[in-house]
């Protein structure tokens, strides 16, 4: 059993639970699960990233028209 899996336990029984009967039921759909969450956790912090970039672009161009218009 992973260790990461073992800490959960230790420390949130009711997730571990739901995580054995979710997985026991169905190996596999349980497998396939994780990976649609994990991908669209990448989709979520790329998308964070990407507008993170663009606000600070957005805020350098309008710190150099105020500097444009005071010259």
């Amino acid at each position: 059993m992973d260790v990461k899996y073992r800490m959960i336990r230790q420390i949130n029984q009711q997730i571990a639970a739901w995580t054995d009967s979710i997985y026991y039921q169905n190996p596999e759909l349980a497998e396939q699960e994780t990976e649609k969450r994990e991908a669209h956790e990448l989709v979520v912090k790329d998308a964070e990233a990407l507008l993170k970039q663009k606000q600070q672009r957005t805020k350098n161009a309008q710190n150099l028209l105020k500097k444009l218009k005071k010259d």
